[in-house]
């Protein structure tokens, strides 16, 4: 990911959509059917209820796609496409998954 992520990022620099579509989409690929790049990430394989993010066993791994993601999807954000809404908000669960442990200690510390 952080190879593709260094031609992603070549290809927004250098304002070459053929580069950009091919890190997103893979090669011949579309937003509705990839063929790899970055949007082949939100299959199943990635999406999982066991992990935060990606086919990974590593939690560090997990995270390093997470924030490689997240940064595509900044930069993304910038040129008008929204990929934290892709998916049913795939890209968004797992920074919202420790908030029902926040409201829980908040609560019981309210008890206390």
């Amino acid at each position: 990911m952080v190879c593709l992520y260094g031609i992603f990022i070549s290809g927004v620099t250098l304002d070459d959509q053929d580069l950009v579509a091919g890190t997103l989409y893979g090669l011949g690929g579309t937003m509705e059917k990839p063929t790899g790049g970055f949007m082949d990430c939100f299959g199943p394989a990635c999406i999982r209820e066991d992990r935060l993010w990606g086919a990974d066993e590593k939690p560090e791994d997990q995270m390093a796609s997470l924030a490689i993601l997240t940064s595509v999807a900044e930069v993304m954000w910038h040129r008008g496409v929204d990929l934290y809404s892709h998916q049913d908000r795939a890209l968004k669960k797992p920074f919202d998954a420790g908030l029902p442990l926040t409201r829980l200690s908040q609560l019981e510390g309210r008890r206390g």
